[in-house]
């Protein structure tokens, strides 16, 4: 990619950056993530629902008021990382099959003829 300024040098290496923290996530740990959120949420509904809601209940309650919207965020941003990885991805593979698509590639055109109409759609350039 052609930096233009220090700014766009910079935000690339961080998502770069951020992208590589995100892949080397084991499986599992994500799974556990996962795990421990629906934990958390059926939690919180029990909570809610209990009609003799102890002071220790109310406590756990703004803390997680107070923890979960942070938790949420970062997730939100884990998400946003990896769909800009897949926009970016997806276009470098329609980019090349179009070029191999030019060069009288045939199955290349047939591809690049499948994707184009839905590309077109949403890219600027």
């Amino acid at each position: 990619m052609n930096f233009d300024d220090k700014f766009t040098k910079q935000f690339e290496e961080k998502l770069e950056k951020n992208l590589k923290l995100i892949r080397s996530m084991p499986p599992e740990v994500l799974l556990t993530v996962k795990e421990n959120l629906l934990n958390i949420d059926s939690a919180i509904e029990q909570i809610k629902s209990s009609p003799n809601k102890s002071d220790e209940d109310l406590k756990m309650l703004k803390d997680l008021e107070n923890d979960l919207p942070a938790l949420k965020q970062q997730i939100e941003d884990m998400q946003l990382i990896l769909m800009e990885s897949l926009y970016r991805n997806s276009l470098v593979y329609f980019e090349n099959v179009k070029r191999l698509a030019k060069e009288g590639n045939k199955e290349a055109e047939k591809i690049y003829n499948d994707l184009r109409i839905h590309i077109e759609k949403f890219d600027v350039n």
